[in-house]
């Protein structure tokens, strides 16, 4: 199964849940720079924000 095929057989949520997951593991890896991390962490959050409503919008 392609990704778009699996994408249309997955709820949109559980697809933003494990990309926040992902993206937010990847994060951790920032330890020495907690200034850069942060700001990242931030923009992470709006964007992931911002996908949810979509996908919410598409779900309708």
């Amino acid at each position: 199964m392609g990704l778009l095929t699996a994408i249309r057989h997955t709820q949109l949520s559980l697809w933003i849940e494990a990309l926040d997951r992902h993206l937010k593991e990847k994060l951790e890896t920032i330890n020495n720079q907690p200034e850069v991390a942060e700001a990242l962490l931030n923009r992470l959050n709006r964007a992931m924000e911002d996908l949810a409503a979509v996908a919410e919008y598409l779900d309708a």
